[in-house]
């Protein structure tokens, strides 16, 4: 998952491409969108939440959220671009502890 906006501002192509990806499960609970790395229960949403998320776009192994994510005290427009995979590690890159990426991302495979 990458983030589009930041802070509500809408970065750059470049600062887009620029950041690391984080992988994880996508998970809808509630009217709140999260990634989740490891075991689903038990464990804190250690990537942020995207709050009343829609559906933007869907195409090329590719499927984007839009919504309202909390930075600080107030709330952002945030869209969530995530990349489509079954199980594991993208083609071409290898996973940090922290859940980003490293190496190249899962757009050059």
């Amino acid at each position: 998952m990458r983030r589009r906006f930041s802070g509500g501002v809408e970065l750059t192509d470049r600062q887009f491409s620029a950041q690391p990806w984080v992988y994880g499960t996508l998970i809808l609970g509630r009217g709140v969108l999260f990634i989740k790395d490891g075991p689903l229960a038990g464990n804190p949403r250690p990537y942020g939440e995207l709050y009343r998320p829609t559906l933007k776009a869907v195409a090329h192994g590719t499927i984007s959220f839009s919504g309202i994510e909390p930075v600080g005290k107030v709330w952002a427009a945030q869209v969530w671009q995530c990349e489509t995979y079954n199980t594991g590690t993208p083609p071409g890159a290898s996973k940090k502890p922290d859940g980003t990426l490293d190496g190249p991302g899962p757009d050059t495979a």
